[in-house]
């Protein structure tokens, strides 16, 4: 872990306010540089970092004092948290900075030495300084001829500088630059550092860097200047610090001598501990290997500063919770607080239940019937359905099967997030399968459903579009004609005669529509029994005519729903079966990766294939008898050279350690068993106690019968039973239940 500490400009007056008001490590280093600098400065430090008069630090002789306080403030914020830095490397002001974290000098010493430097170079003559990105060997060339005016004044990068010097000599320099098409940018600063318009400040530098008393390395500190480790013998005097502010910054270097002793395990990580990220994107550019991370970035909120944790505890760097989280709020976890602390639980429904008066006040009679004339399947309706919907049943299952309330359950919360582990997750892609019945494989809910939003897209999508509905009849039929119309369609694919149904005398009024109703009916169900028997049906019989009356009122629909109805298709070929079970051709048409996409994918498994070489060759040995398909859920053509799992052959604590001898962080722990992290010592030496004892199969352990009182105390039951697995558990618990109760029917409940 490096600390980088930048030097003047990275200032952000919001950050440093809210870190001020919300950390109490960085408040109490700032106040204590106020102390340090009393009668130093003609006003406190902290008013002018803070306060309204931000802008005074465009003078140097508070911009660099205000700089290494800063520094100080966000390292004694890290300390606080447990973070420790193997090494720090300040970019010009900052190494002061730097020297003092590391050790080399004092903080508050740092602090006056600062002071005395800002105000030696803020009463020089004011300059110009700008960064270009150009090879060294053109940045010479076009330099050559105006070293009077202008200097490189740092190396940030293999084509990054910054040029120093006055406002002619700049602008002349950028200009060159620019018309060989060099990008050119200028910066804000007040003087020309780092450059021969500095030569006046130089004594009084020399003199305020003589009163330094060396002290003792805390770790390594880079020096920007001649880019190696500084040794308390090279501050012995004030030559170093004069020679600091003259020359070029040696940033670059320095970023190499930070990072090439990183181990193999993790690489560098490089951490920007500016209030502005000001350094992070050279480190990055310079490094690409080493990973950079900005501590206080005003764009990602108040948060960034505890996503930065986070993100430094994944990358095996130890941490003092009761430290990060004292004086914040936090998020109150819907968990109990006590063991067996009963909770009311309200199980969920599967339909909202709607009054039968409601559904007959909205019912379209005729809508139904016509589309029961045309024999048109209905289609399902998850298309009509409004997102609300759609979104209400996730939350219903998801508090089904994992107990959470509808109102925790947020759009953009990822199921991670929410506590829901893969098993959890399968449930409730099956439960929103079967609901819609639609095909919604576990991959995708995986890939592009993983928060509540993306997964009712998902459902949406992989809905079915609605079928058209049959058009409307020119004139709406009455009753029983609809009921003639569907008797009339009934199947008719197979010579067949059914039993002859008497007359039916028709009253007036509705007992006269109640007896078509019922003629009709009969009619039908005794087609529909004849077509399912197949043949089978009894010989034929004089067939009673209807009614006058009912045959008139049946001709015309009869006979424009029987040519409305198309031609059945002839069969199709008989297709070869595919055989279902675990896994199935892929017949998906997965678009291309563009040329970016594959070339990431490309570069990502060379690294990945190269780090895990041991894993990925162990695998290919055995494939072809070890059978392993979680290796191969959500395996996709575009990606297969990643497509096998790390082997492991040790865990501890929080890590985990494959073939190659690399170290990751478990974020997994057993998918939530492994409580303790892997391989706890006080398990261990448990385990170890019993083997040595011997643990005989067959006669009983005294243990038993002490476990099973302590739970009888815990939780009231009446008596206990131990069982080496869930399904013989269950097992014994349907037998109990059978001899109790004489019956032998157990009722399930889905997603109990």
């Amino acid at each position: 872990l490096v600390f980088l500490l930048p030097g003047q400009g990275a200032h952000a007056p919001e950050t440093v306010r809210h870190l001020f008001a919300a950390e109490p490590a960085f408040r109490a280093a700032l106040l204590e540089a106020d102390a340090a600098l009393a009668g130093v400065l003609d006003r406190p430090l902290s008013e002018i970092l803070l306060g309204e008069d931000a802008h005074l630090l465009a003078q140097t002789r508070y911009n660099q004092p205000g700089a290494v306080a800063l520094a100080l403030a966000g390292a004694a914020l890290l300390r606080s948290f447990g973070l420790e830095p193997d090494a720090v490397l300040g970019h010009s002001a900052g190494e002061i900075a730097a020297a003092a974290i590391g050790g080399l000098i004092a903080p508050n010493a740092a602090l006056r030495f600062a002071a005395a430097r800002g105000a030696a170079m803020d009463a020089l003559p004011g300059g110009a300084m700008a960064a270009v990105e150009a090879e060294p060997a053109l940045i010479g060339e076009i330099l050559a001829d105006l070293s009077e005016h202008v200097c490189v004044a740092a190396w940030n990068g293999a084509t990054r500088a910054t040029l120093s010097g006055t406002h002619e000599g700049v602008a002349l320099a950028g200009a060159r630059f620019g018309a060989r098409g060099c990008r050119v940018t200028p910066l804000s600063v007040s003087h020309a550092f780092h450059s021969p318009m500095m030569d006046g400040a130089l004594e009084a530098i020399r003199a305020a860097a003589a009163t330094l008393a060396p002290g003792t390395p805390a770790c390594r500190v880079i020096s920007s200047l001649t880019g190696t480790v500084l040794r308390p013998g090279d501050l012995a005097d004030g030559a170093h610090w004069v020679r600091h502010a003259r020359q070029p910054v040696a940033f670059a270097a320095a970023l190499s001598t930070a990072t090439e002793s990183a181990t193999a395990e993790g690489g560098a990580i490089l951490l920007d501990l500016g209030v502005r990220p000001v350094l992070a994107p050279l480190a990055a550019a310079a490094m690409p290997s080493a990973r950079v991370l900005s501590c206080f970035d005003a764009r990602q909120g108040e948060g960034a500063l505890l996503r930065l944790v986070g993100t430094l505890f994944e990358l095996g760097q130890p941490i003092i919770w009761p430290a990060v989280f004292a004086g914040r709020a936090g998020r109150i976890a819907d968990a109990p607080t006590s063991p067996f602390t009963g909770r009311t639980r309200v199980l969920p429904t599967r339909y909202d239940m709607v009054p039968m008066a409601q559904i007959e006040a909205g019912r379209a009679p005729e809508a139904a019937s016509q589309a029961t004339a045309a024999n048109v399947p209905l289609a399902p309706a998850v298309r009509a359905l409004p997102r609300a919907a759609v979104a209400g049943t996730i939350r219903t299952i998801l508090r089904g099967i994992a107990g959470l309330a509808p109102q925790d359950v947020e759009g953009g919360t990822s199921w991670f997030s929410l506590g829901l582990d893969s098993l959890l997750v399968v449930q409730l892609q099956q439960a929103l399968a079967r609901e819609y019945a639609i095909d919604l494989p576990l991959a995708e809910v995986m890939e592009r459903g993983d928060t509540l939003d993306k997964l009712t897209d998902l459902v949406l999508d992989r809905a079915a579009p609605p079928m058209e509905p049959a058009p409307a009849p020119a004139s709406e039929p009455s009753p029983g004609e609809s009921l003639l119309a569907v008797a009339a369609l009934a199947p008719q694919s197979r010579a067949m005669s059914a039993p002859a149904l008497a007359p039916l005398v028709v009253g007036e009024g509705a007992n006269g529509l109640m007896a078509l109703q019922i003629e009709a009916m009969s009619r039908l169900f005794t087609q529909q029994l004849a077509a399912l028997g197949a043949g089978a049906a009894p010989a034929a019989a004089p067939v009673a005519a209807p009614l006058p009356a009912l045959a008139a009122a049946a001709a015309r629909p009869v006979a424009s729903a029987v040519a409305s109805v198309p031609a059945a298709p002839s069969p199709a070929p008989a297709a070869k079966q595919e055989v279902k079970g675990l896994f199935k051709a892929d017949r998906s048409q997965r678009k291309e990766l563009g040329a970016v996409h594959a070339a990431h994918v490309h570069r990502l498994a060379q690294a990945y294939n190269a780090r895990t070489r041991a894993s990925k060759a162990h695998t290919a040995a055995h494939r072809d008898v070890y059978a392993n398909p979680r290796a191969v859920i959500g395996f996709r053509p575009e990606w297969k050279e990643l497509n096998y799992p790390l082997h492991v052959e040790r865990a501890e604590g929080p890590f985990v350690f494959d073939m190659d001898g690399h170290r990751y962080v478990d974020i997994t722990m057993g998918f939530g068993v492994t409580l303790f992290g892997h391989n706890p010592p006080f398990v261990r030496d448990a385990l170890l106690a019993e083997i040595a004892a011997g643990y005989p199969i067959g006669p009983q352990t005294p243990r038993a019968g002490r476990v099973a009182r302590k739970i009888q105390d815990m939780t009231g039951a009446e008596r206990v039973a131990f069982f080496t697995t869930g399904t013989e558990a269950v097992m014994v618990a349907l037998r109990l239940a059978r001899a109790k109760t004489g019956r032998r029917k157990i009722v399930t409940f889905v997603n109990s």
